[in-house]
C-alpha cells in the first residue's frame, strides 16, 4: 500500500511540471514565425490539447496518494 501511494504522489508531481511545459511549448508555437516541419506542428498542437488533462491527472494523482497517505499513517497509529 504504501508503496502505491508513493508512486502516485511521484507521478502526480511529474505531470505538474511536464503539463506547464507542454502549455508554454504550445503557446509558443502560435508567435513563432518560419517554415516548420509537419510532425512539429502537429507535435505542438498535440502539446497544447493535452496540457489541461495532464495538469488535472497531475493534481488527482498527488491528492489521491497524500490523502492515502494520511489515511495510512493515522491506521497505523
Amino acid at each position: 500500500m504504501k508503496h502505491l501511494i508513493k508512486h502516485l504522489i511521484i507521478k502526480g508531481l511529474y505531470m505538474l511540471p511536464l503539463s506547464v511545459i507542454m502549455f508554454i511549448t504550445g503557446v509558443g508555437m502560435f508567435n513563432a514565425s518560419g517554415d516548420f516541419p509537419p510532425f512539429v506542428i502537429r507535435l505542438f498542437e498535440l502539446c497544447f490539447a493535452f496540457w489541461l488533462p495532464f495538469l488535472i491527472l497531475g493534481l488527482i494523482f498527488t491528492t489521491i496518494g497524500a490523502i492515502m497517505g494520511l489515511i495510512f499513517e493515522r491506521k497505523k497509529s
